[in-house]
């Protein structure tokens, strides 16, 4: 096609567009509470929070906690106090255990906390990152969390999806996964 003065002299596709990361915090509970959120929600349906609360045996703060990481994950939404799964969450609930691992290391890729030490990690030479470099840029990120509970949290998660590695000896980040096969 002949080309216009619009269009670029340059022979290269243009870069892909980065997925976009949202900056926000991770609540201190586990994938593993949050996937029994989905299990109780298969079995009775979108329930009202309160309600939800009966069928759980957990504290309400805490429930908030684990819809709000499902929420987080896309795995629920609550429209009016109500907690309904989503075609992500049943698709998740459906899944093998490697394919809930991919989808989860794919996932957390697009939340700031994991995307900081996934590009930490890229961006080191030796392919490992301190424990104190993450806990001093979540610090200044979210000044009102207690970065080592968050940091805890993050090593959790990222250990279930075999994101990346945490070495509790050596007290670094290593061993970040392939997002297209983390197993």
């Amino acid at each position: 096609p002949p080309r216009t003065p619009s269009t670029p002299a340059s022979p290269t596709a243009p870069a892909p567009t980065p997925p976009k990361v949202h900056i926000q915090s991770i609540p201190g509970v586990s994938l593993s509470s949050a996937i029994g959120l989905l299990e109780v929600l298969e079995n009775e349906g979108g329930l009202e929070l309160f309600e939800l609360n009966r069928h759980v045996d957990i504290a309400l703060g805490q429930l908030l906690l684990v819809v709000n990481a499902a929420e987080l994950l896309g795995w629920v939404t609550t429209p009016g106090g109500r907690v309904e799964m989503t075609a992500q969450g049943r698709h998740l609930l459906a899944a093998d255990i490697g394919a809930r691992k991919r989808l989860l290391n794919t996932a957390l890729r697009g939340l700031f906390v994991f995307d900081l030490v996934v590009q930490a990690l890229k961006r080191s030479p030796s392919g490992e990152v301190d424990e104190t470099v993450i806990s001093a840029q979540l610090a200044l990120t979210f000044p009102h969390e207690r970065p080592m509970r968050l940091l805890r949290t993050v090593t959790g998660w990222a250990r279930y999806a075999e994101l990346f590695d945490f070495s509790s000896d050596r007290r670094v980040f290593h061993g970040l996964k392939d997002s297209a096969d983390p197993c």
